[in-house]
């Protein structure tokens, strides 16, 4: 696993959009005391040379 890179989820919650990290949670939690990341420390991450990238969201689809 490359440390520099922090994958990320997304997730919805009453119509809100919440950025879950799937690295790193703990130390990221520790950092920012928060569970989910922010517009602002994901800049911040960035400026320090991390690298995102957005974990594939499945479909459900329930057949009848």
């Amino acid at each position: 696993m490359n440390n520099n890179i922090i994958r990320i989820k997304r997730d919805r919650h009453y119509g809100k959009v919440y950025l879950y990290p799937v690295d790193h949670a703990k130390a990221l939690e520790d950092l920012t005391g928060q569970k989910t990341l922010t517009e602002k420390s994901i800049k911040a991450l960035k400026d320090l040379g991390f690298k995102f990238y957005l974990v594939s969201e499945s479909l459900s689809i329930v057949d009848n």
